[in-house]
């Protein structure tokens, strides 16, 4: 069901956030996780964890402040555009 977003602009998409979680200092799943956590419309993140080193990222979401601009930037990622 997910076949339409593997293209070019969903990977160019998580490259953009991993260059920011890489400048932020946190990972890529940290930085995406700490976004999805202070969304108003999300209620609620399900995660998985089966290993201890998976726990990793959730404390990077916890402890991640993004700006309003990062915050904003990070939104813009993934939105489509209109033609």
């Amino acid at each position: 069901p997910y076949l339409q977003y593997w293209n070019k602009e969903t990977f160019e998409a998580i490259d953009r956030l991993g260059a920011m979680a890489a400048d932020l200092g946190v990972s890529t799943a940290g930085l995406a996780l700490g976004w999805l956590h202070r969304h108003p419309d999300i209620t609620a993140s399900i995660v998985g964890p089966r290993r201890a080193e998976h726990f990793v990222p959730i404390g990077e979401a916890l402890a991640l402040d993004l700006s309003a601009d990062a915050w904003d930037e990070i939104g813009c990622f993934f939105t489509e555009e209109e033609d």
